[in-house]
């Protein structure tokens, strides 16, 4: 098993393990927390596309804009929703699952509609040309992606390359 599928199934909500049990916090928080004045354009359900996403680490998010969505999260690694999410998911209008050992740039024929794509550190290890290819004729005409990237320089960046 690759080292991201045993990362995520020790439970690990975000990628910073146990330091942001609960979802993200601090800085990512922020940059979450601004979005919602864009996404108000948006009158109608919305369909959620989170690109190399864990343990589907936007879901509390998504659940905080009391919005209803139609949430699909994809991961190169295998993935699975928290017992918790799942409990949340089921008492909400909202929908949530995971696609695992599925590249960002290997999108299901079947995902269409989407109005909003979030990533967070992630889709920048994609191959980016193919991923945004693929991407773009699955958004709606409005449809928006939001994306964290770790710049190709970074400590982060030049760890994750090895």
């Amino acid at each position: 098993m690759d080292a991201w599928s045993l990362f995520w199934r020790q439970g690990h909500f975000t990628t910073f393990g146990k330091y942001f049990e609960k979802g993200y916090a601090g800085t990512i928080k922020e940059w979450l927390e601004s979005l919602p004045p864009q996404l108000e354009t948006f009158t109608d359900r919305l369909q959620v596309l989170e690109l190399c996403c864990g343990n589907g680490s936007l879901v509390p998010f998504l659940l905080s804009l009391n919005n209803e969505f139609d949430y699909i999260g994809i991961d190169a690694a295998k993935v699975a929703l928290p017992i918790s999410i799942r409990e949340t998911i089921r008492g909400s209008a909202s929908t949530a699952k995971l696609l695992s050992e599925t590249c960002a740039e290997d999108l299901p024929d079947d995902l269409e509609a989407i109005s909003l794509c979030l990533s967070i550190y992630g889709i920048e290890y994609s191959p980016l040309e193919a991923t945004l290819a693929g991407l773009l004729n699955r958004m709606e005409p409005d449809g928006k992606l939001f994306a964290l990237l770790h710049h190709k320089e970074s400590v982060v960046a030049k760890m994750s390359s090895r």
